[in-house]
């Protein structure tokens, strides 16, 4: 066996365990993650004459290898220009139903097979029905396994009364039992408003609260927990674009996923990423936007597992780098919200009044309004 076949199966063998290498000892994890990235590397030169320190897009539109049988993707466009990149098929399915979706649905003590509503809207209108039950392969539609998962999708009623159609929605809650619900703040955000305003009932809806692609703000996901809305929340993300691969355990920290890629922060908070299983496309270094804190030591968690803290600096929109890069103190940035042409950031203190007037020209065209809250 030559030594990129003997790196391809490693990886295999390495994808049905990786989860518990977050148990290990700090120094074990380090080793390991160090191995990883050195083969990575490795198997990249094999295809090219030099792998760049610093990978971007235009390194993976250059730099594509047909030795493992791959699919195409595309980014969502969350912190840039949607582009295409490859995904090794083999190992897809292994870490999104075993070391993704398994790991969340055994961490909360949920059936392989649970019952998911799913209200994300990121899916075209295919019924006149508000829910529309079907069985999809789809991994995150379904949780991670084949199985029924209720769809709630981009009903008229959206469009036309989205009170009216969350009503709905909480009345369909209340007269199904679902195990976990998988929501985004477009939905959260005028649920919450309405139990705040009396139209509906704080009734308790699933034991799971699930949330992916971290827009879903640490603040909204606690009011839902405190009133008992649901049991338990994981916000969640493996990250096959070369960004941050993360879940928040049953104690309610949010790990980085190194068991299956490697985070590092720049001076500048820039989030760089290396994805071990990314052989078809060379996520080495990569930067797609992100900005982050992290502490690069590890800390043991109540659930049993190793981390390093962090935390990212939500950017609701592509384009909001631009906007990082000119502010002079990113650590007292809690978050940053927009609204089409508004922009609103919330720090733990005071900026001086000249960074203020600097930033407001640096957000322009967009309306700067800037809160400090407590850290």
């Amino acid at each position: 066996m030559d030594q990129i076949t003997a790196i391809r199966q490693k990886l295999i063998n390495y994808s049905h365990k990786s989860e518990y290498l977050l148990y290990e000892q700090p120094d074990l994890i380090k080793s390991t993650i160090n191995e990883l990235k050195e083969d990575l590397k490795h198997y990249a030169k094999s295809h090219i004459h030099e792998v760049a320190e610093y990978c971007d897009k235009t390194t993976l539109k250059n730099w594509q290898n047909d030795s493992v049988k791959y699919f195409t993707n595309y980014t969502s466009g969350t912190t840039g220009k949607p582009f295409s990149y490859r995904i090794w098929k083999d190992i897809f399915l292994n870490i999104e139903k075993d070391s993704h979706y398994g790991l969340i649905n055994r961490e909360f003590k949920l059936p392989n097979h649970a019952k998911v509503l799913y209200l994300c809207h990121n899916l075209p209108e295919t019924s006149t029905n508000l829910i529309d039950s079907r069985k999809s392969d789809n991994v995150m539609l379904t949780h991670g396994y084949m199985h029924t998962v209720d769809v709630a999708l981009k009903h008229q009623l959206f469009y036309n009364d989205i009170h009216e159609y969350i009503k709905q929605i909480h009345k369909i809650c209340q007269e199904k039992s679902y195990e976990i619900i998988m929501a985004t703040k477009e939905i959260l955000d005028p649920m919450w408003w309405m139990i705040e305003k009396k139209k509906i009932e704080p009734k308790r809806l699933a034991p799971l609260l699930s949330c992916t692609g971290n827009f879903t703000p640490v603040d909204l996901i606690r009011q839902y927990l405190e009133a008992g809305i649901f049991d338990n929340a994981c916000d969640h993300m493996r990250c096959w674009d070369g960004g941050a691969s993360f879940f928040t355990c049953k104690e309610g920290t949010r790990h980085l996923c190194d068991n299956l890629s490697h985070c590092q922060v720049t001076h500048d908070y820039k989030l760089l990423s290396d994805d071990y299983f990314s052989l078809p496309n060379p996520f080495i270094n990569y930067w797609n936007g992100d900005h982050a804190q992290l502490i690069d030591n590890y800390e043991k968690c109540k659930c049993g597992r190793y981390f390093r803290p962090f935390r990212m600096f939500l950017t609701e929109d592509a384009g909001i780098g631009w906007f990082l890069n000119e502010f002079p103190d990113k650590s007292i940035i809690k978050r940053i919200l927009t609204n089409g042409r508004y922009l609103r950031v919330v720090i733990i203190k005071p900026l001086a009044n000249e960074t203020f007037k600097r930033l407001v020209k640096a957000a322009y065209p967009r309306h700067l309004d800037i809160v400090v809250e407590e850290p």
